[in-house]
C-alpha cells in the first residue's frame, strides 16, 4: 500500500506481483469487509447518508493515495476513486462487488453503502490493499483517524524453491470437499466468535480443520494430506504488519505446535515473496501449491460507531475457503467464511461445527 502521503506514481509492492501474474483466473483477489453501525448514518436520511459516506470517501483518497489509482504495467497512477455504489438491497456482498477489477480502468477499492445508512461494504483488490492496510482505512471510513502506515514486509532472498514447495508440488494437499450443489458465486456466511481465552492461536484453526474434515468425511472424502495458510496482522503502537505463513501437515499429525512453530519463523511462502514472470507458464503446477484452507485472524480494532464488523478474505486455489476472525473493541468478534465450491447451508454447517468444537461440546 501506499504510505500515506507519499505521491505516485508508485510501484507494484514485489510481494503483489503475484496476484497480477497468478495462473489461478478463477480468483478476483477481491477481498471484502461490511462494517455494520450500531446506529444509522444520518439517521437514516438518503441524502445526508451519500453526502457522508462520499465525503469519507475523500478524506480516504486523500489519506490514502492508492484508493483511487490506475496500474499501468507494474505502476500505480494518480486518479480518481471509483463512485460509491448505494443500494435499498439487503445483500451486503453480491458477486458483482467482487467480481474481478480491471485495474487499468478502475481503482482497486469499491465501495457499496446501504442508502439508509445501516452497512458499508469495503471491496479492495489485494495486489494494492493488504490486510494491514485496510484496517486504517476501516477507520477513515467510520469516521475516525486512520491508523499509520503498514510496515514492509519481512522478504527473505531465496529464489530456488525450498524443499516444502517441492514437498508440496510432489504431495500437494487436499481440498475441502465440494457441495453437490456449487454455488452460482461465493459463499459469504458469517457468525458471532465467542473469546477464545488462552491458546487462541491454534485453538481456533484446530476447531476449522477438524470442521473441514468432518465435512470431507460425511461427503466420502477424507483429508489426508492438511496444507493451512494462516496470516495475522502483527500490530504495535507504530506499525502494522500482515504476516502470512503456511503449514503442511499429516491429518495424524497435532496443528497446534506446526502453527506456533510457523508463526514464529520469518519465512513466507516462497511463490508469494518472488512472484516469478514464468509462473503463468507454471499453470498445470499451480494447483498442487493450494491449501486446504486460509485463515485470516485480523485481531482487535477500534471501531467507535460499529457494531460489527465482517472480513471476507481472498477464497483461492483449489479449496477456495478462507476464513477470517477480527474483534471490534467493545462489540465482539465475528468469524466468517468464504467459500467458491461450497453452498451457503453448507458453509453455515462448517462455521457452526467450528463452534461447536471451540465451545467442546
Amino acid at each position: 500500500m501506499t504510505p500515506t502521503g507519499q505521491a505516485l506514481p508508485h510501484p507494484v509492492r514485489r510481494t503483489a506481483l503475484h496476484m497480477l501474474r497468478h495462473p489461478d483466473r478463477g480468483t478476483t483477489w477481491a477481498g471484502a469487509g461490511v462494517m455494520r453501525f450500531a446506529e444509522p448514518l444520518c439517521d437514516g436520511d438518503t441524502p445526508k447518508v451519500r453526502e457522508l459516506v462520499e465525503g469519507r470517501l475523500q478524506d480516504l483518497h486523500r489519506e490514502f493515495p492508492i484508493v483511487g489509482a490506475r496500474l499501468r504495467g507494474t505502476t500505480w497512477i494518480p486518479g480518481t476513486p471509483n463512485p460509491v455504489v448505494f443500494t435499498d438491497d439487503e445483500t451486503a456482498v453480491d458477486p458483482e462487488a467482487v467480481a474481478a477489477f480491471d485495474l487499468g480502468t478502475e481503482a482497486p477499492l469499491r465501495l457499496r453503502a446501504d442508502s439508509r445508512g445501516r452497512w458499508l461494504t469495503v471491496v479492495p483488490h489485494h495486489a494494492a490493499i493488504d490486510g494491514a492496510s485496510v484496517m486504517g482505512m476501516f477507520k477513515v471510513l467510520a469516521g475516525h483517524d486512520p491508523s499509520l502506515p503498514s510496515a514492509p514486509r519481512r522478504i527473505g532472498s531465496r529464489t530456488i524453491p525450498p524443499w516444502p514447495v517441492i514437498g508440496r508440488l510432489l504431495h500437494p494437499a487436499d481440498p475441502a470437499a465440494r457441495s453437490a450443489d456449487l454455488p452460482e458465486g461465493d459463499s459469504f456466511v458469517a457468525v458471532a466468535l465467542p473469546p477464545l481465552g488462552k491458546g487462541a492461536v491454534s485453538r481456533l484453526p484446530e476447531a476449522l480443520v477438524g470442521a473441514v474434515a468432518a465435512h470431507n468425511d460425511r461427503l466420502g472424502r477424507p483429508l489426508r494430506r492438511i496444507g493451512l495458510s494462516v496470516s495475522v496482522v502483527e500490530s504495535d503502537s507504530e506499525t502494522a504488519v500482515a504476516s502470512y505463513r503456511r503449514v503442511d501437515l499429516s491429518a495424524a499429525s497435532p496443528i497446534g505446535p506446526a502453527i506456533e512453530a510457523a508463526l514464529r519463523s520469518d519465512a513466507e511462502p516462497w511463490e508469494i515473496v518472488h512472484a516469478p514472470r514464468a509462473l503463468r507458464l507454471l499453470s498445470p503446477l499451480a494447483p498442487r501449491l493450494s491449501d486446504t484452507l486460509l485463515l485470516s485472524n485480523f485481531g482487535r480494532i477500534d471501531l467507535p460507531s460499529v457494531a460489527s464488523l465482517e472480513i471476507y478474505p481472498v477464497a483461492r486455489g483449489r479449496s477456495a475457503l478462507a476464513f477470517g476472525a477480527v474483534r471490534v473493541t467493545g462489540a465482539g468478534s465475528t468469524l466468517t467464511l468464504r467459500a467458491r465450491y461450497l453452498s451457503r447451508s453448507d458453509a453455515r454447517g462448517l462455521l457452526d461445527d467450528a463452534l461447536s468444537r471451540l465451545s467442546g461440546s
